[in-house]
């Protein structure tokens, strides 16, 4: 009893006496009654690391101690107890904290797959102070590898790289694994061929004899263009491998000898194959104008490449322009305004007229004369031509959908409106939703063509007053009524107006059933 009490005072001392967060040299010097006080010795330890080899060994296997301690300082686990190093849960909060605790792991966690895994994920170099057997675990070592690097495969154990199974299962995930391997693997041709297949840059890894081997070749540039580069010269040479080569994959054209890339016959042979091999003509053939003539009747996207020059030349863009409008996109500014080269160019595709001249754009003679293409031409025509009440009438007679691109004006103008849509009644479908609405603007037409109807709003087909007057002068419009109008026109159907023109008829997206789907049976016998 006297010594418990005399302890408690000297205890009380030292309390007195060390402030909180004790101090190293006080550590030291402490009674092993202060010493052995739990939540002084983890204050002390959460200021300095190195308390922990002066407390108590029972602190010494404190997890909570040691881990504070670990958190400063990795070197702290050499004062670790041997129970810590053992036990799974800690270690895989001192891994987590400092990855090299793993070295002071016991023999078992270290050849533990789950703690390793843990330990790598923070760091793979881990990998190295694992065990000899986890370093040889083929699941182990392949998954830190899929997510960490394949890097992680040079600290894997060397009897590891020399087992065929697992260099087998690795190529397959990752071609490039040929790095880690010995030259006997990068001159066996079925693995090189996994290789290259998985990724096409490990052709650089294959040995010459392979390098030069077409099917290895082949199969790398089809999964990566640039592969081959890597290729034997024989082979980069030769005209008609590098046609298979350009065939599996555009890019490789890239690489040809420069012999290939000049030869006339050898590159309008590889246009045919893919229009992307332009990307690689040498700047002599972009300016050579009896070269591009014979390449843009291959392909008129060739143009895209080519010199300045070449593109103003005008027998070049008129052979361009006829195949496809789209090419004047590629031509001079002065052929841009050649209205014979627009003309040819519009009448093959009317959206080529964006790229028209501003003065061609508002000639009213060129856009009609671009008959059905007229159309599509009109969205890119001048805003004065669209405002053109005689030249939309014109244009509508050749195509209803010129009112589309008429000018808000002229769209508001009702009897404007009431003229096309006698004189087309596609027309209709490109007039304001209110207009469609009306019951006297719809009356006047629906009495001259009751095909009209297929345009009118909802609300005004289901009114039996509007589809009553209808009836009465064309008892055919009755089919469009819907809801009570349906009903009332069914009992008494007006005269039927059978000298409408066998127009197809076209009606907007709401009023059309879909088609029921023909099965391939019936597809082969129509």
């Amino acid at each position: 009893l006297i010594q418990l009490k005399a302890n408690g005072i000297a205890l009380a001392r030292h309390r007195i006496s060390v402030p909180r967060g004790m101090e190293l040299s006080h550590i030291k010097d402490a009674p092993a009654a202060v010493r052995a006080n739990r939540a002084e010795m983890l204050q002390a330890v959460v200021k300095d690391w190195r308390a922990l080899e002066f407390i108590e060994w029972e602190f010494r296997e404190d997890p909570e101690i040691v881990l504070a301690a670990v958190a400063q300082n990795k070197d702290a686990f050499a004062l670790a107890g041997p129970r810590l190093r053992d036990d799974r849960g800690f270690m895989e909060k001192a891994v987590t904290l400092h990855w090299p605790a793993l070295e002071c792991a016991s023999d078992r966690l270290r050849s533990d797959a789950a703690l390793v895994r843990t330990a790598t994920m923070v760091d793979v170099r881990a990998l190295a102070l694992a065990s000899q057997a986890a370093r040889e675990n083929r699941r182990l070592v392949l998954d830190i590898a899929q997510a960490k690097g394949w890097s992680a495969l040079e600290l894997a154990s060397p009897e590891l790289l020399v087992d065929r199974e697992f260099v087998v299962q690795a190529v397959r995930l990752n071609g490039l694994v040929l790095q880690f391997l010995g030259e006997e693997f990068r001159s066996e041709r079925e693995l090189v061929l996994l290789a290259v297949e998985q990724n096409g840059l490990a052709l650089k890894l294959a040995s010459q004899v392979l390098r030069a081997d077409q099917e290895v070749v082949i199969k790398a540039v089809r999964q990566a263009g640039y592969a081959l580069r890597d290729a034997d010269e024989t082979l980069r040479e030769s005209p008609t491998f590098m046609l298979e080569a350009v065939a599996a994959n555009s890019l490789a054209l890239e690489h040809a000898s420069e012999q290939l890339l000049a030869d006339h016959d050898f590159m309008l042979k590889t246009i045919g194959i893919s229009v992307m091999t332009i990307s690689f003509w040498p700047r002599q053939l972009r300016a050579d104008p009896d070269f591009v003539m014979q390449a843009v009747c291959i392909d008129w996207q060739c143009l895209q490449v080519v010199s300045s020059e070449v593109r103003a030349n005008r027998q070049i863009l008129l052979e361009a322009v006829k195949r496809n409008g789209l090419a004047l996109r590629y031509a001079s500014s002065a052929l841009q305004c050649d209205s014979e080269l627009v003309l040819i160019a519009v009448k093959q595709c009317g959206v080529a007229l964006q790229f028209a001249g501003v003065q061609l754009r508002s000639d009213p003679d060129l856009l009609l004369a671009a008959g059905e293409q007229i159309g599509m031409a009109l969205q890119f025509a001048s805003r004065e031509l669209l405002s053109n009440r005689e030249f939309i009438t014109l244009a509508a007679k050749l195509k209803p959908l010129a009112l589309r691109f008429a000018s808000d004006e002229l769209k508001g103008d009702r009897d404007f409106l009431l003229v096309l849509a006698k004189q087309d009644w596609h027309a209709l479908n490109f007039t304001p939703p209110a207009l469609r609405g009306d019951p006297e603007f719809m009356l006047q037409l629906a009495v001259h063509d009751r095909r009209v109807l297929e345009y009118a709003s909802p609300s005004l087909l289901a009114d039996p007053s509007f589809m009553l007057q209808v009836s009465e002068k064309d008892g055919l419009a009755s089919k469009y009524a819907s809801g009570e109008a349906k009903k009332r026109c069914s009992k008494d159907p007006g005269p039927s107006n059978q000298n409408l023109p066998a127009t197809r008829c076209i009606a907007p997206a709401s009023h059309v059933s879909r088609p029921k789907p023909v099965s391939n049976r019936d597809e082969r016998a129509s």
